[in-house]
């Protein structure tokens, strides 16, 4: 599992990706929740369980490339906006 911010690809990047037998698709976490999609939300709470399962366990690692306090808020979203990020990048609230 990956999470993206906003990913633009070519037209031609998308048809090596589709020759390849690649998928790219999207979804906003939030959906289930805020048009009532029980079932969706259900499948998406099982998944995220499994996932924590999977990194308590150590078979996936979460990688946290920048951590920012509240009052740098500016800043984390400047680095996550240039597009050159890789890894999550954490707002430290307390």
């Amino acid at each position: 599992m990956v999470t993206l911010d906003e990913v633009s690809i070519s037209k031609a990047e998308a048809g090596v990706a589709k020759l390849r037998n690649l998928s790219l698709s999207y979804e906003l976490m939030l959906t289930p929740m805020h048009f009532g999609m029980h079932d969706a939300r259900v499948r998406q709470t099982a998944l995220l369980a499994q996932a924590a399962r999977l990194i308590d366990a150590g078979l996936i690692k979460v990688i946290v490339k920048n951590i920012f306090r509240l009052d740098e808020i500016a800043q984390a979203h400047q680095t996550v906006e240039s597009g050159h990020s890789i890894g999550k990048t954490v707002i430290k609230i307390v």
